[in-house]
């Protein structure tokens, strides 16, 4: 059984950049995950290039789910809800996750049951590998202090959470709501003021551990 379902909403990404994005997965120092790659209505030249990338992939751990075009926050939606796992983890399908990323966040929803959602630093990069690394964005560890509100406040001045850093818990999005699929752009900061102004405390591990691609 999974303990974490990794979520990766996909339309006519590079194909050379969604095979980095599930290897980075494939190659987690943790191994106890499912990732649904969910296909949110792409060409049908690219859901065909897709099928071959995600059989070539060759690990039964990997999903590949199609939905009508809805955007990213409907895909998200889509895949968290047909996950079982008590963890859900975000990664865009351009995006490049350090190995030890899951096992660390794993580490951190244990050590911490009243924490909702862990989240990372992350560094940014241009091009097809993350050879040349931008200035890390780092978030203060001092937001971890933070109460709710005063996150809540922090993060309608600027979105300090990387969407593919999260991760949640999974009974939490029943509870507290999904991502808006009316939001064409923010999607992620709506959701994580609502949840804030909820009450729901979230963790900054500061070390980077997602790589953001940059596009011209």
């Amino acid at each position: 059984m999974s303990l974490v379902d990794v979520v990766i909403p996909v339309y006519n990404t590079p194909l050379q950049a969604v095979e980095q994005a599930l290897r980075s997965v494939v190659s987690q120092t943790f191994t106890q995950w499912r990732a649904m790659v969910v296909d949110d209505g792409s060409s049908h030249e690219f859901a065909e290039a897709l099928d071959v990338l995600v059989s070539g992939i060759d690990d039964s751990r990997v999903e590949l789910h199609r939905t009508m075009n809805g955007g990213v926050a409907a895909a998200r939606n889509y895949g968290i809800r047909i996950s079982n796992s008590p963890f859900v983890a975000l990664l865009d399908s351009d995006d490049i996750w350090h190995p030890s990323k899951l096992e660390l966040q794993v580490s951190a929803m244990r050590q911490w049951p009243d924490i909702a959602l862990v989240h990372t630093g992350y560094a940014r990069f241009y091009g097809s590998e993350p050879t040349e690394l931008m200035p890390i964005c780092n978030v203060e560890e001092r937001v971890n202090a933070l109460s709710p509100e005063e996150a809540c406040v922090a993060m309608l001045r600027r979105n300090f959470v990387g969407v593919s850093t999260v991760m949640l818990r999974r009974a939490l999005c029943d509870e507290s709501g999904y991502f808006d699929p009316s939001f064409r752009t923010l999607e992620d900061k709506e959701l994580w003021v609502r949840l804030l102004m909820q009450g729901l405390r979230f963790h900054l591990l500061p070390q980077p551990l997602m790589f953001y691609r940059m596009h011209q």
